[in-house]
């Protein structure tokens, strides 16, 4: 149900996440193939698969958005931390003066 969804709730989300991809696959898309986000859409998968077995979405008691969408919210951390440079090495940020 797209009411109690991610998608509606907290759409900056998913186009910050939209944006974030697209950059990474521009910049270095091998980046993309790191374990942290196979592993992140990995379980996005088996979430997907078992919310959308569960007969009652909207208890809870989260106001407005499902508890299941909230668990796909630190899903999107490995793919912002690839964006944010995270993944750096420290003595590459100390040649760039960082």
């Amino acid at each position: 149900d797209l009411n109690v969804g991610i998608l509606i709730n907290f759409p900056w989300l998913t186009f910050a996440l939209a944006i974030a991809v697209v950059a990474l696959a521009w910049r270095s898309p091998h980046l993309l193939r790191t374990p942290a986000v196979l592993m992140s859409v990995a379980a996005l998968m088996v979430f997907l698969l078992s919310f959308s077995q569960i007969p009652n979405v909207n208890h809870g008691g989260t106001p407005g958005i499902s508890r299941y969408g909230l668990w796909f919210i630190p899903m999107t951390l490995s793919v912002f931390a690839l964006c944010d440079g995270v993944g750096r090495r420290p003595e590459q940020n100390r040649r760039r003066g960082r």
